[in-house]
């Protein structure tokens, strides 16, 4: 079994940030107008009975951000269901920077829908060797080396996907 790669992370042109009152908007017709609020079911009242593992809210913060990434970029991010196209290394942090708010968006929502998307299946099926990677403008940045592409091999095998 190989380790993970490790990553460099390579320089970039500067994104434009996205402002404040189009990720509000934008944020508003992805969760909908009268989106109902998930019930806390991750806590029991009564002793003994350990709280759930699966945070509801968190998932939906995820699923809502992943909508929002493929609003913003479509040219870099797919929506579910759709094969997936490597992405640049280290493009969490381009994400973070363009997505500069003033503490109502959190990075870690934003970091799991990153990780969220990275680690599915389609995305992993993707990484084979030679192949592109692509920036937020979904112009090519680098490739994928032939380490990267066993890992993700690998983590396809240890969840029974075939490849």
């Amino acid at each position: 079994m190989t380790t993970r790669p490790k990553l460099s992370l390579p320089t970039s042109k500067k994104t434009t940030p996205v402002r404040l009152p189009v990720l509000t908007e934008a944020l508003k017709s992805s969760a909908g107008a009268s989106s109902p609020r998930a019930p806390d079911i991750g806590r029991s009242e009564e002793k003994g009975n350990p709280p759930r593992e699966r945070n509801i809210g968190a998932s939906i913060a995820t699923l809502r951000m992943r909508k929002l990434l493929v609003k913003l970029w479509p040219k870099c991010f797919r929506g579910f269901k759709k094969p997936k196209q490597p992405l640049q290394l280290g493009i969490h942090l381009l994400v973070l920077e363009a997505l500069e708010t003033d503490g109502r968006l959190f990075p870690q929502v934003i970091m799991n829908a990153i990780a969220d998307y990275v680690s599915g299946p389609s995305y992993l099926k993707s990484q084979i060797e030679g192949a592109a990677r692509i920036d937020l403008n979904g112009e090519a940045a680098g490739a994928v080396t032939a380490e990267e592409a066993q890992y993700a091999k690998e983590q396809l095998a240890k969840r029974g996907v075939r490849s």
